[in-house]
């Protein structure tokens, strides 16, 4: 893309925002393109603008500053060269991502359905359909949240090993669903298969801090109270360390 920049300072800001982003100095990187954005505001091209306004919107989604990368998405949505499938994947899915944000799960899942129209690659297709779980479990649509949940479990299933991060995931996204809706023999079920992944692969201290503490409370729920003590036990060890 920087190769259809003709403009020699464009060249440099826009090179020299690429590295800052790189290295996780968005405020610079955001500086930088914006100067490059001042002075293409002439230029025609309608699928350069859009990549810079995707980059800005990046760099603000970033620095947590998320109507404001919102607002330059949704800028970059009305880009007439959006019918590109790649740069309208990439927009729609950002787009999600900062409504889910800002606590508008609503339009969040509106977008991410937009991603999954064109999305072909069925390990990406999964990702989404967690994403989707996640959000309807949040607005309580708990009958939808399982179902996209387990849709991504198949999916995984298909392709990972057992023991691999995406799968634990979804049995702990399905194990989140069922103690919402008070269905704890189902939530220890997926959540001992999560520990034994979990444990296995060594994934995050807080995560497994997490899968612990998840743990101690449904087996409290349905009276093993032995067994909640013991991974509440567990819990408190990651307290102390």
């Amino acid at each position: 893309m920087i190769e259809k920049i003709k403009d020699k300072y464009c060249v440099y800001y826009f090179h020299k925002a690429n590295i800052y982003k790189k290295k996780q100095k968005y405020k610079k990187s955001l500086k930088c393109l914006y100067k490059v954005k001042k002075n293409l505001s002439t230029n025609k091209d309608e699928e350069l603008k859009l990549v810079l306004l995707n980059n800005i919107g990046d760099c603000y989604y970033h620095l947590k500053q998320y109507p404001k990368a919102l607002e330059t998405f949704l800028k970059a949505e009305k880009s007439s060269h959006i019918q590109d499938n790649h740069n309208l994947h990439i927009l729609n899915q950002n787009i999600a991502l900062c409504f889910k944000k800002m606590r508008n799960l609503s339009k969040s899942i509106e977008y991410i359905d937009k991603c999954l129209e064109n999305e072909k690659d069925e390990m990406k297709q999964a990702t989404l359909f967690i994403d989707l779980s996640q959000s309807y479990r949040i607005l309580e649509n708990y009958d939808l949240a399982l179902t996209y949940s387990q849709k991504a479990l198949k999916t995984y299933r298909k392709y990972l090993p057992y023991y691999s991060y995406e799968i634990g995931n979804s049995y702990l996204t399905s194990a989140l669903v069922y103690i919402e809706t008070e269905s704890y023999k189902e939530a220890i079920n997926d959540l001992e298969k999560t520990q034994e992944i979990f444990e296995e692969i060594g994934t995050t201290k807080n995560e497994l801090k997490h899968l612990y503490e998840l743990l101690e409370y449904v087996f409290f729920q349905i009276g093993y109270k032995d067994t909640a003590v013991f991974y509440s036990g567990k819990y408190k060890q990651f307290i102390k360390n």
